[in-house]
């Protein structure tokens, strides 16, 4: 039928012609197909309004009502899928499988299918058990070993996790600010208490997943390195790195140790302050000062660039343990202790000990399941 004009239905031809082809004559996103009637149906909704004026609305309105029964699961997935009447159609079937959390077999009528989809949102959690994504703010020491962790705990079925590293105290501020954390693991147990006292942080949960040493690090070649803490107050010694005692953990112990050595006074003005453990590395890797304090497993990392020369004594500092603490306010509080947990594992510490880092206290417990459990 050529568009434009009058039908002899007394309706606009290309409406009509809409109609016969089962197009709807509103504007539509979907492909014309999902809007699909019978012609043979069409032309009978038409004929029924034959005429001109009032008769040719009434056609209209029917065959709107038809197509709305024949529609009645319009359900985007991804602006692209809809559900049709009868059966739900292979193409979606993927896509609802993911949305839902269930397999949807073939042939399955679209009511079923559509009572699910129209529920989940209502649910206030989806049907499929739980992969939330997991943020942990972590002290920069933890990096290589968290790194390795995470892979092997989203490898055996783990939710995916998210890392954020940097300082304990400048971390603990964020926090404190209202960064969307989930879990903290700290390089000492100032900023885990101080987080718990301000109720950012939940007491119960804490746990202490590892430890570490102080060591004195020279570079690789340096003519004349020192080979104890004491040297570092030898006229010799013109510039030692440590952390940021007010943000950096390894920086506290480090004056800790310097104090009861009675050394503190004399290297006061020598001190060069890093943002960080791994910055104290830097600066020693690359020569730029003569000595730096930093813990043991970072040491191990700077291969050849670095040597350590001295091991502090545990009695002249607090011990260096790393406290893991959940957040108050975390999103993902399940997935997050599931994280926790595993992080006191045989297979997580087996992995710290490897990067150098010393059992945490009260020993590891065997692994529990990663995997959250489905719904029933």
């Amino acid at each position: 039928m050529p568009t434009g004009g009058v039908c002899e239905h007394g309706r606009r031809k290309d409406d009509c012609t809409n109609a016969f082809q089962g197009r709807s004559t509103e504007p539509a996103t979907l492909p014309a197909n999902l809007y699909k009637l019978e012609g043979r149906e069409g032309r009978e909704k038409c004929s029924k309004g034959g005429g001109s004026g009032g008769s040719g609305s009434r056609g209209r309105d029917e065959l709107a009502q038809d197509g709305a029964i024949r529609l009645r699961a319009k359900r985007s997935i991804g602006d692209r899928h809809i559900l049709r009447a009868r059966a739900v159609p292979d193409r979606c079937r993927a896509a609802l499988t993911r949305y839902i959390g269930a397999y949807i077999p073939p042939g399955m009528p679209h009511c079923a299918v559509l009572i699910a989809v129209v529920l989940v949102p209502f649910l206030g959690a989806p049907l499929r058990a739980e992969q939330a994504a997991v943020t942990v703010f972590a002290a920069v020491s933890l990096k290589d070993a968290l790194a390795e962790i995470e892979k092997e705990y989203e490898a055996g079925g783990g939710d995916d996790v998210t890392f954020s590293f940097g300082a304990s105290g400048q971390l603990a501020a964020q926090i404190a600010e209202g960064a969307p954390a989930d879990l903290f693991i700290s390089a000492a147990e100032k900023q885990v208490k101080e987080l718990i006292v301000a109720k950012l942080a939940d007491a119960a949960s804490r746990a202490v997943v590892a430890s570490n040493r102080l060591v004195l690090v020279a570079p690789r070649d340096h003519a004349n390195p020192v080979r104890s803490f004491s040297e570092l107050s030898d006229a010799r010694v013109k510039r030692i790195a440590i952390g940021q005692p007010r943000t950096v953990p390894a920086g506290e112990y480090a004056t800790q140790a310097l104090t009861k050595l009675k050394v503190i006074e004399v290297v006061r003005d020598r001190l060069v302050y890093g943002a960080n453990v791994r910055q104290v590395l830097d600066y020693v890797a690359r020569g730029e000062v003569d000595a730096g304090v930093v813990y043991a497993t970072d040491a191990a990392t700077a291969g050849e660039d670095v040597k350590v020369v001295a091991t502090a004594e545990q009695s002249l500092h607090d011990p260096i343990v790393y406290p893991a603490v959940l957040i108050t306010k975390s999103k993902h509080r399940e997935a997050a202790e599931r994280f926790l947990k595993h992080l006191q594992t045989n297979a997580a510490q087996a992995i710290l000990r490897r990067r150098g880092f010393t059992a945490a206290l009260g020993g590891a417990i065997s692994a529990p399941s990663t995997r959250p459990s489905a719904a029933p």
